[in-house]
């Protein structure tokens, strides 16, 4: 009985250390990236990134023929399913309002609107602030430090 939970304790503390690591990676990375973009290059050593994304040149036929066809593609081809929906949006009957129908124009819908639209936007931030964070708080009142 003792061997079993000693698995599980085990394993509880490999999966933590194995988040902590984890969060560590990915804050760290925001954190670059977010230094690189505030400071620049000011305090890079060495050639810049501007030189070293340089070496390698674009203009070649072959970049030009499939970035020109992969331009044409994303922006026309799109065109197809949005007009295929409109289509099927326009063949729709109109159907007159009953008690089923949810009103757009008072303060509940929007109210509603509102919320979707912060539970969203929140939940773009929520895995970078939970693995970051939030888990190194939690972990600081549990006794592990770093």
């Amino acid at each position: 009985m003792e061997i079993n939970s000693g698995r599980k304790m085990i394993l509880v503390r490999d999966t933590f250390e194995l988040i902590r690591r984890a969060a560590l990676g990915l804050a760290s990375f925001v954190l670059l990236i977010t230094a690189l973009t505030i400071k620049g290059q000011a305090q890079q050593t060495g050639p810049s990134i501007k030189e070293r994304a340089n070496t390698a040149s674009a203009n070649t036929l072959w970049y030009n023929s499939t970035l020109g066809v992969n331009m044409l593609a994303g922006r026309f081809l799109m065109i197809i399913p949005t007009l295929a929906i409109a289509g099927s949006l326009v063949r729709k009957k109109i159907v007159p309002p009953s008690l089923g129908t949810f009103p757009v124009t008072t303060p509940l819908f929007t109210a509603l609107l509102v919320s979707v639209i912060v539970i969203l936007g929140a939940l773009t931030f929520f895995p970078v602030l939970s693995l970051g964070p939030i888990v190194e708080h939690l972990l600081m009142y549990a006794g592990k430090t770093f």
